[in-house]
């Protein structure tokens, strides 16, 4: 029986348009649905009014997307169905981790009570926005923590950063996505799973099940599917909540130096042949100058923490490095972020108000906007900062919620040892004062993820993200960013799943190999062939089952060859023969699998007998005759 409201307490609209943060996507949700909680029914009840919203799309047979702030440039929660917002809920929950800890593992209950623990579970819903997120582990002064890494603004839900692998800049600490340590989904009818990586449980099943406002939820522990769900763009269903590891609040000191830019880029073509890629990097950037205030050299504890460099667009021959170093717990603020005041405001507008004008008139602007942002950075090289971590990361709330410029943005990540990225930067850089643009381009170091489809998950020890970004309305921004989405894909970089991101589902299968074949297998483990959740971005990306042909039946010759592969009675490509399917395979433009219950195993090429010709296999493989493929029935 699904556990759900008796009513629906939240909001729920008719025809409403939507549109995200920077005005790309724009559409009419059929109907959207707004989960609350009744106070009456205490924390739970935004869990039940969820699931009905689920359970309505499931009985109406309409798809469901899931909103956050919408801070995604791309169409992740545009489809022609239904919409559901999680921004009502926002709260922390204390079930499983406050207190004594009464659903933890014994080995995570001591942990979470030690006097002295420098780290932290905390259970929130995952509609809390970042900057909430951050406000709500510093409220108690005696006992404030913070998430270890932040990106540049906080506006987005805390289900949209991890769903899009969000990350920093902080040289240690991989994205977002890698400090859920588990999360409370609801997926197709408003089924309720528990996921936890086997490898690394923090509840016991006993202790979770006692307090899980719905008894009957499936508790699955499993690395792969884990993995999948948690970078999965809103496709696995709604994450309603996660379990966060955090850590114990701290400062840190912030310069900015100049530094060439033909210096930077040599430093990280040093780095590819290194075992410690960032040390040529940090190497240089030890040896500039620092403002005097703060006192790096007797403030700062450990070693970098932190790193960004950024140069404006239309003049990238200098660069500026800002850098970060914990530094001591009682140290006395400098120059920490405010609110917007308002003189910020009128020239971030008179900015984006010449922007439209020289786009409407054909005039270049993009060279004197650039020469103001130089201006800017090279002020902040004066005199440094001090303060909390995460308002020296990402500004204060109200900061990311008043935005008075909007930006067309893409994002390409590298592993740091990928020699294509120096061949990549060279090439963007050189191009960049050929289109009409003006913004910021910031590289940014951060460890490699484990999550399946992060931008991240590299095989590298740490990946550097290349964040191009420039006003809107800039006749030339669109054709920049085609521009840099073109040539990272020709070096191999990933654009951001969150930002400007037009791959197709060939060009997924090239990135990420392999990978797309472990997510699909967790999807297809979770919901089979279920659509519930799919939206425009992806089906347009390959990330649906609808995008895989499944295997049904073969065709044999006389001496019992499979010649020709064949799918259900409706699929208009089958039959196919082995030849084309190898094609299909090789180029990536086609995935084939077979399907049994909650398995599935993708048809793969491997080395032929004969000459050169591939033969077919299912992977994963159960048996060493490969009688996946031997057991499909000969079709007539």
């Amino acid at each position: 029986m699904v556990w759900q409201s008796q009513s629906f307490v939240g909001k729920r609209r008719l025809q409403t348009v939507l549109r995200t943060w920077n005005g790309d996507v724009c559409f009419v949700a059929k109907e959207l649905w707004e989960p609350a909680h009744s106070e009456e029914a205490g924390t739970s009840s935004g869990l039940s009014d969820l699931v009905t919203a689920i359970v309505s799309a499931a009985t109406a047979n309409q798809r469901l997307m899931t909103a956050g702030s919408a801070w995604s440039f791309e169409n992740l929660i545009q489809s022609d169905g239904w919409v559901l917002s999680l921004k009502n809920l926002n709260r922390r929950l204390h079930y499983v981790t406050d207190g004594d800890a009464p659903a933890l593992s014994e080995t995570w209950r001591q942990r979470q009570t030690a006097a002295h623990s420098k780290r932290r579970l905390v259970h929130v819903e995952a509609g809390i926005t970042l900057g909430a997120l951050s406000q709500l582990l510093q409220a108690n002064r005696n006992e404030a923590w913070s998430l270890p890494t932040l990106g540049g603004t906080n506006g987005q839900t805390l289900a949209g950063a991890i769903a899009t692998s969000t990350h920093g800049g902080e040289c240690e600490q991989a994205p977002l996505s890698d400090l859920v340590r588990a999360i409370h989904l609801v997926t197709d009818g408003g089924r309720q799973v528990w996921i936890e990586p086997r490898s690394e449980a923090v509840t016991d099943d006993a202790r979770l099940r006692a307090v899980l406002p719905y008894e009957d939820t499936e508790i699955i522990r499993s690395d792969e599917l884990f993995n999948a769900a948690v970078v999965s763009m809103g496709r696995f269903g709604v994450i309603y909540s996660v379990v966060l590891e955090v850590t114990q609040a701290f400062n840190v000191i912030e310069v900015v130096t100049a530094v060439a830019t033909a210096d930077v880029l040599q430093a990280l073509a040093d780095g590819v042949s290194t075992s410690e890629p960032l040390a040529p990097l940090l190497s240089l950037l030890a040896k500039l100058p620092y403002p005097q205030k703060p006192n790096v050299q007797s403030e700062a504890v450990g070693g970098v923490y932190s790193c960004q460099l950024v140069c404006a667009s239309r003049n990238t021959r200098r660069c500026w490095a800002t850098r970060r170093w914990v530094t001591r717990e009682n140290a006395i603020p400098l120059n920490t972020p405010t609110d917007p005041r308002a003189v910020h405001v009128l020239v971030a507008r008179a900015a984006r108000g010449l922007a439209r004008v020289g786009a409407a008139l054909g005039v270049p602007v993009g060279p004197s906007l650039c020469r103001v942002l130089s201006l800017g950075f090279d002020r902040q090289t004066q005199e440094g900062r001090r303060g909390p971590f995460h308002l020296l990361a990402s500004g204060t709330a109200g900061a990311s919620q008043h935005i008075p410029y909007v930006v067309d943005a893409i994002e390409i990540i590298f592993p740091v040892r990928a020699p294509q990225l120096a061949r990549f930067l060279d090439v963007v850089f050189t191009a960049a004062e050929y289109y009409e643009q003006a913004g910021f381009i910031a590289i940014r170091p951060s460890r490699a993820s484990s999550s399946t489809l992060s931008m991240h998950n590299v095989d590298d020890s740490h990946a550097y993200a290349i964040e191009f970004a420039t006003l809107k309305h800039m006749h030339g921004s669109k054709k920049w960013l085609q521009f840099i989405h073109q040539q990272a894909l020709l070096h191999g970089g990933r654009p951001h799943w969150g930002l400007y991101n037009k791959l197709t589902p060939e060009d997924v299968y090239r990135l990420y190999g392999e990978k797309c074949h472990r997510w699909h297998r967790a999807l297809w483990s979770l919901t089979r062939d279920s659509m519930r959740f799919s939206s425009d971005f992806t089906r347009q990306r390959g990330l649906d089952p609808s995008s895989l042909r499944l295997i049904m039946a073969a065709r044999r010759n006389s001496a019992g060859e499979i010649t020709h592969l064949a799918g259900g009675p409706d699929a208009a490509w089958s039959p196919i023969s082995v030849r084309d399917a190898i094609a299909d395979i090789r180029s990536g433009t086609q995935s084939y699998a077979i399907a049994s219950g909650a398995d599935l195993s993708f048809i793969v090429e491997t080395e032929g007998t004969r000459g050169s010709e591939g033969e077919l296999s299912a992977v994963p493989s159960h048996a060493p005759a490969d009688r996946l493929l031997a057991a499909l029935p000969t079709m007539p």
